[in-house]
């Protein structure tokens, strides 16, 4: 189970996110679980959300049940709102590099903060899949995690390191060795955020302070941690050179790459690819056309979940929204007048 809150979706049929969606009610895990669960959560999940977190339906683990409650992970980040639609397992260490990258585009839109990059989150996925797919085939249980360390209160919230890091949960490189504050919460700016968290990267004086001795010394410690979290198995020794690789293109590289895009200031068209789906919305000759070939996406109750993201990206969601779809909507949003 990926990603759940504390509650269950209501009955109703409404989205958790809907102004009709009754208030939070925590719903634990059943005690005796008849087959196998490994429940994989962010830090958005646990705590850091108006949905209600799961921190308020917690329960230990037990014989058929295992929980990962992931340190530095948001529930969606930069892997999901892009660079997942491209990773087939054969890209450069640069185009990698390049998409965890913080940046605060997210889905065709921009946010006010960097989108968590997904690194912590994808590859302790990876691992969770082939360790449950052990479980399932062999018996073998996937290791017991940590939580996430929470302070109790009116208000409960994390406790974190001098580094503004989340204490406790499964352990990453990313979050014992950082170069950037990774959180699940803390982001504004547009529909999306609630669920983007933040990738801040430490400023020069900062990884002065951390690493005296430049990026060898990065390295080594990356290198040191990442083994301690592959020995754990929480992350997979298949993917350790692609992770060191990447650690060492990106360190020291993010600064100057972290702001919103800005907006072109020549007349563009609307399009499938690159129009945020809450602008083609908001302009009435738009709406048409979407509504002609997508109307159950435009009359859903969830789609202002989607705003920010744009048609292309939503398709991977979408089946209904084939290319040939695509294609028709692009060509008549290209008769519309220039914004």
């Amino acid at each position: 189970m990926h990603s759940r809150f504390g509650s269950a979706a209501p009955i109703t049929g409404d989205s958790m996110m809907s102004e009709n969606a009754p208030p939070p009610h925590p719903v634990p895990f059943r005690s005796g679980l008849r087959v196998p669960v490994l429940t994989v959560l962010t830090e958005t999940d646990v705590l850091g959300s108006r949905l209600g977190g799961y921190y308020e339906a917690r329960v230990p683990d037990s014989k058929n049940l295992r929980v990962w409650e992931i340190a530095g992970a948001a529930h969606a980040d930069n892997y999901l709102f892009g660079l997942g639609l491209r990773d087939s397992g054969s890209l450069s260490i640069e185009d990698l590099a390049r998409g965890f990258t913080p940046t605060a585009v997210a889905a065709g839109g921009s946010l006010d903060k960097p989108v968590n990059t997904g690194l912590p989150h994808h590859y302790v996925v990876q691992a969770a899949i082939a360790s449950l797919d052990r479980w399932l085939r062999t018996g073998m249980a996937p290791p017991h995690a940590p939580p996430l360390k929470v302070v109790a209160g009116a208000q409960p919230e994390y406790a974190r390191d001098a580094n503004g890091l989340v204490e406790g949960g499964v352990r990453t490189p990313w979050v014992d060795v950082p170069t950037v504050r990774l959180s699940g919460s803390g982001n504004s700016g547009g529909p999306l955020a609630m669920l983007a968290g933040v990738a801040e990267p430490f400023d020069a004086p900062t990884l002065d302070r951390l690493y005296p001795d430049g990026k060898p010394q990065f390295l080594r410690l990356f290198q040191h941690a990442l083994d301690t979290s592959i020995q754990a198995g929480f992350i997979l020794p298949a993917d350790r050179a692609e992770i060191l690789d990447v650690a060492a293109a990106t360190y020291r590289n993010a600064q100057a790459t972290t702001m919103p895009i800005a907006a072109s200031t020549s007349a563009q068209h609307y399009t499938t690819a690159a129009t945020p789906i809450g602008e083609l919305l908001d302009n009435d000759a738009a709406k048409t056309i979407l509504t002609k070939y997508v109307p159950n996406l435009v009359n859903s109750p969830q789609i202002s979940q989607a705003r920010g993201m744009t048609l292309k990206a939503l398709q991977a969601y979408s089946p209904n929204l084939t290319d040939a779809t695509l294609a028709a909507i692009d060509t008549e949003l290209a008769t519309l007048p220039q914004h």
